[in-house]
């Protein structure tokens, strides 16, 4: 949320309107929290946990597009690429839950349900991890402001958005602030 404060500010005005400001949300508050959710799974594909899928071995001879697929070939799904398909996401590279929206308010574009894996062997846990991190995300926008750090002359120094390449490719440690929300946010925590 560092890169992307007027994302952060929507989704936190929103849990504003619903949470009254003093209390934490709960599984209870999603369906109420539609913007939550477009920041949830735009987080989701931007930059997929899991970059490429896990691979799979052909188990007969296949043709896909015109291309010969043969017999005990792995295969493995580029799960970035996917995400990054400008057929199905516009402006794939840019950071815009709302994309995730219906229309007219957004561009009703599809889940990225990929970056969870495909067919048979698709991740088992998704629904448990998928709903952790949404959790995790409306209660830290709750109570905590993320921004850049400043320099000595007061200016922010704004944070690159780096990844790790690798199976699980996290970001690569970087500096912010986080403070609370408010004073009110400050009690809700201490009260955890």
């Amino acid at each position: 949320m560092v890169l992307f404060p007027d994302k952060q500010r929507k989704a936190q005005d929103e849990l504003d309107r619903v949470l009254g400001g003093d209390r934490l949300p709960s599984f209870e508050d999603r369906e109420s929290l539609p913007y939550l959710e477009c920041v949830l799974w735009e987080t989701l594909r931007w930059h997929p946990v899991v970059p490429l899928g896990v691979p799979h071995r052909v188990s007969e001879d296949d043709t896909y597009c015109g291309y010969h697929i043969p017999k005990n070939s792995t295969i493995i799904a580029n799960t970035t690429c996917i995400m990054m398909d400008e057929a199905v996401y516009k402006e794939p590279s840019d950071f815009l839950p709302e994309r995730f929206l219906p229309l007219p308010e957004g561009r009703d574009e599809p889940r990225p349900n990929a970056v969870f894996g495909y067919g048979r062997r698709i991740c088992p846990g998704r629904y448990l991890g998928e709903a952790n991190v949404w959790i995790a995300m409306a209660n830290l926008l709750t109570v905590f402001n993320f921004s850049p750090t400043k320099d000595a002359n007061g200016i922010d120094q704004m944070p690159k958005a780096e990844f790790y390449d690798a199976f699980v490719g996290p970001p690569k440690p970087f500096y912010c602030n986080i403070s609370p929300r408010s004073p009110l946010a400050r009690t809700l925590v201490e009260q955890l």
